[in-house]
């Protein structure tokens, strides 16, 4: 069974092309995210209710932000950790 890292990987080059972006039309509570090479929706954030409590419009743009930049912030982990690794196993033979 992959580690942790290898499945996060795997999943992140599994995902739709990035970079992701939070839908930017003026006034917009859509709460789409958006593929900008694929040209379409990647995440829906709830612009409603979640159950019985109202989803302020400060949360729903919190998810998209955390959602859109998921997809760079990932990989770019993914590479540091990777990198602390390597250079642990040089310390640490």
């Amino acid at each position: 069974m992959p580690d942790r890292l290898e499945q996060i990987e795997q999943r992140a080059q599994s995902a739709t092309p990035g970079p992701w972006e939070p839908c930017a039309a003026p006034n917009c509570k859509c709460g789409l995210v958006w593929s900008i090479p694929a040209d379409w929706t990647v995440a829906h954030t709830d612009t409603s209710s979640a159950g019985e409590v109202e989803v302020s419009q400060k949360a729903i743009w919190a998810n998209q932000m955390f959602i859109s930049h998921a997809r760079q912030d990932v990989p770019y982990l993914l590479r540091r950790v990777k990198a602390a690794e390597a250079a642990l196993l040089g310390l640490y033979p």
